[in-house]
Order: C-alpha cells, then structure tokens, then sequence
C-alpha cells in the first residue's frame, strides 16, 4: 500500500516538476532592474545610430533602447510593448520555453537583455559545456535550437548556474577591458547579477520548501485515494 502511494507521489510531483519555465517571473526580474526613461547624451544606446551623435536621440525605456529599435516611440514604450518585444525577440528566439529551470531562465533573459541576445546565447552555451563535461559539447554558435535546449535541460542545473554567473561577470570584465571608459558601469553590472543571485537562492528555497509540503500533502492524498480503493475493493469482494 505505501509502496503504490509512494509510486503515485512521485509521478505527481515529476508532472509539477515538469513544467516549463514562464516568461513572466524573468520579466519581473528584469524590469526590477531596468529603470524608467532615460535619455542621455552620453549613452550611445541612446542614439538610432548606436553612437554618440548618429542619427536621433530617443533614449531607452525599460532597457529598450533606440538603438536597437530606432523606429519605437522609446518615450511613450508601455510594459506591455516592452514585454511583447521581449517575448518576441528574447524569450521565443532562445525557446526558454522549454527549459526545465524558471531560475537558470531567469539569470538568462537578464543576460540577454543587458549584454544582447546572441551574446548570452554563447555564455550560456559554453556553461552547458563545463556543466556537461566530459561529454561531447555543443557548438557555442550563439543560436539556441533543439540541441542547445536538450543540453540545458540535462546538465547539473547547480553546475551551470554557477557557470553561467562566473560567465557573465567575466563578460562585463571583458567589456572594461576593451573599453577602460565603461569602468563606470561595472558596479552597477556586478551589483546586478548579485541582486539575481539573491533572488534565484530565495526562489530556489521558497521551491524547496514548497517540494515538501506538496510532497506530503500529495503523499497524504495518494495514500487516503489508494486504502479508499483497497476498502472498496474489499467490501466488493465480501471480505
């Protein structure tokens, strides 16, 4: 009897597991981050030109900026534009859909909005690859297709979360290296990703903890559902 509840809990709970990650937790993480209108100067992803001075000065708006969309009214962006365009260029092209992980979605989607898609993608890739090691990596193309997304779902997802925030530090450090005047920036980016760090340990303790009340509560269920039939079961057969 314990044995069929135990087996009924644990197909329950690999069904509530088994979700996938939802566009809507990332958003809430990223726009925590990304601040209201700005428009200065200084900001080359200010310009439609992407520099200093090329072509028109819009500014960015929940971390979408004129100069990867020039033609949006930057100014009057709603959330709910900025959420479309995210869902359409961000969260659909790298199909975080289907990840199994809401946390390493999340930490991703940051990435990919505040250092662009197709950079993430590698970082991200390259993590599957150390988290996966020994086996033979995946190509680090920058392209998340069906490959990339098995991958993710099948490492150690404590192992690339680890690898994927060692990653996107090293990143902003190679961007001030290349570019000393971004030094500025670089706490700002540091800070962030300790925020989504803080954020993911909460996430991931809050999950933990609902793992088992759930897992008792299902196990309580199953175990009533199945003597309920052996009773059933018994009564029907006169015993």
């Amino acid at each position: 009897m314990k044995k069929i509840a135990a087996i009924c809990c644990v197909i329950l709970f690999c069904a509530v597991a088994a979700r996938a990650a939802d566009i809507r937790p990332a958003l809430q993480h990223t726009f925590g981050h990304e601040g209201g209108y700005q428009c200065s100067r200084a900001d080359s992803g200010n310009w439609t030109g992407g520099k200093v001075g090329a072509g028109i000065l819009k500014g960015t708006k929940y971390g979408i900026a004129a100069a990867s969309y020039p033609r949006e009214d930057i100014r009057n962006l709603t959330l709910d534009r900025a959420g479309f365009i995210y869902s359409r260029d961000f969260w659909g092209v790298s199909r975080c859909n289907e990840w199994k992980s809401q946390i390493i979605a999340n930490l991703y989607f940051d990435f990919a909005v505040n250092m662009g898609q197709g950079t993430a993608a590698r970082i991200i890739q390259r993590a599957a690859n150390y988290a996966g090691w020994p086996r033979k990596p995946i190509a680090v193309d920058g392209e998340i297709g069906p490959g990339t997304v098995r991958r993710l779902n099948d490492v150690d997802q404590t192992l690339l979360f680890v690898h994927l925030v060692g990653l996107g530090h090293n990143r902003y450090v190679q961007i001030v290296d290349a570019n000393p005047g971004k030094m500025q920036f670089l706490d700002t980016w540091a800070i962030r990703i300790k925020s989504n760090v803080q954020r993911s340990v909460h996430e991931y303790e809050v999950k933990k903890e609902q793992r088992t009340i759930n897992w008792e509560a299902l196990e309580l269920d199953a175990s009533d559902a199945v003597k309920s039939a052996a009773a059933k079961a018994d009564k029907k057969l006169g015993r």
